[in-house]
């Protein structure tokens, strides 16, 4: 009983060749599959990159041309990929039978943080230190985007008419002197170079990066300014003031300096509650400032008065019909 049993049990000749046959069939196939010209990587190409070249991120993937695609280490390429500082997230794929695909999401940059010397250090919203400038661009920059002040022009006061006697005698006439013949020639004006700046990020002075890295978190000895910096650049950049700024000054954090489109000086005061008053900002300049309007705005209260450059006159900006209203905790503040 107990050996018929171990009989039926048995697997019949036939289907352990059929078996057999299927194993060496698979082993032959993809022997074939890795040695077939058909499926050797031919093309490397990406998507989603704006400001890295595409030549930059296949050098930094060194994805060999020619070897199987089944044999690459997907793994690997996003680990290589992922180390130039520029990226963020990388995603890998294979589109048989010879193409590899990368996709990345660039970081976004944030400030360019002045040294005070001749080095501008490029930082995203997290301080992670994406580029380090020392060229002839950081003078550009800084002469280009520095605001010039305007001092208000006092109004003359209005003299009183001299009253002139009959008896005064006329002072006389001095004669002309003879004018030098123009020149029919039309003078050029002088054009100002505008800088070669790669991103559309405002020009911080009074922050000193310490020993800046690229790859690395920014750092500077003025620990809690730069901290303060930092929430405040990812305020302006929820509002979308961040990249319309193109200065801040943070030299005296009690006196805080926000310049947008190089029209609009924010004289912010003290960097508190930051998010708010970016968003209270964002709204008064959307409703109450023309698109052509060069003004001073001091935000040193919580209301806003306005005046042009070139006088000294000042006016209050009504509170637009959008405000967003302080948080408890802000009011707290």
């Amino acid at each position: 009983m107990g050996r018929r049993r171990k009989e039926e049990r048995r697997m019949p000749v036939k289907v352990r060749a059929t078996i057999l046959f299927l194993m060496i069939v698979i082993i032959g196939v993809s022997i074939g599959l890795l040695f077939t010209p058909v499926f050797q990587v031919e093309e490397v190409f990406c998507a989603g990159n704006e400001r890295i070249s595409q030549e930059e991120i296949i050098a930094a993937a060194q994805v060999p041309l020619g070897k199987n695609i089944l044999l690459q280490r997907l793994s690997k390429i996003r680990e290589r990929v992922g180390e130039i500082p520029m990226v963020e997230e990388v995603k890998t794929r294979r589109i048989f039978p010879n193409k590899i695909k990368i996709w990345i999401r660039e970081r976004v940059p944030a400030a360019y943080l002045y040294d005070g010397d001749a080095q501008c250090v490029v930082v995203d919203v997290e301080g992670k230190i994406l580029e380090i400038i020392e060229d002839e661009r950081v003078t550009q920059m800084q002469e280009a985007y520095t605001p010039v002040k305007v001092e208000p022009v006092p109004k003359e006061e209005e003299k009183p008419e001299e009253e002139t006697s009959e008896e005064t005698p006329k002072p006389t006439e001095t004669p002309k002197p003879t004018e030098a013949p123009k020149s029919t020639e039309t003078p050029v004006p002088t054009e100002v170079a505008e800088p070669e700046r790669g991103y559309t990020v405002p020009f911080v002075v009074g922050l000193k990066p310490a020993k800046p890295e690229v790859g690395k978190l920014v750092d500077s000895k003025e620990r809690e300014k730069l901290a303060r910096v930092m929430e405040a650049f990812q305020a302006l950049e929820k509002a979308d003031l961040l990249v319309r700024a193109t200065y801040l000054d943070v030299t005296d954090l009690a006196d805080v300096v926000l310049v947008i489109e190089n029209r609009l000086e924010i004289q912010l005061g003290e960097l508190q509650n930051m998010e708010y008053r970016s968003q209270f900002l964002a709204t008064v300049i959307r409703e109450k400032i023309s698109a052509t309007e060069h003004v001073i705005m001091d935000y040193r209260t919580n209301d806003i008065y306005v005046r042009p450059p070139e006088d000294g006159k000042e006016r209050m900006i009504e509170k637009p019909s959008e405000t967003p209203e302080p948080t408890q905790a802000a009011e707290d503040e």
